[in-house]
């Protein structure tokens, strides 16, 4: 996996992910929660593997304290700051207000 190009130039339905059709596939499924929920998103968890392994390890603290506060996690495993920006810049925070962002990223840079 490897970065491929300049995410603020990239055009919307290309990837900065070189051949990851899987990292595409889940940036559009958060595009489809942000179409469908939008209004309803108060708060947005968004980074990389550490994120984005919170819906299976830590998948009970999540339904306990944040699935019914209107929070979505957006963390995609191996993402680097650029990539998060990316998809922040293609989408994923159009016409959404959260009232928090918890960012979790550079692990990978």
């Amino acid at each position: 996996m490897a970065f491929g190009g300049n995410p603020w130039t990239a055009e919307k339905g290309t990837t900065p992910w070189i051949g990851a059709q899987w990292w595409m596939e889940k940036h559009d499924g958060f595009l489809n929660e942000t179409q469908q929920h939008g209004k309803d998103i108060k708060a947005v968890f968004l980074g990389d593997s550490i994120t984005d392994n919170w819906r299976w390890i830590g998948l009970s603290v999540w339904n306990a304290h944040y699935a019914n506060r209107g929070a979505v996690n957006y963390g995609l495993s191996g993402d680097q700051v650029q990539n998060v920006l990316w998809r922040v810049e293609h989408g994923e925070f159009d016409k959404i207000e959260p009232k928090v962002v918890v960012l979790m990223i550079g692990k990978q840079n």
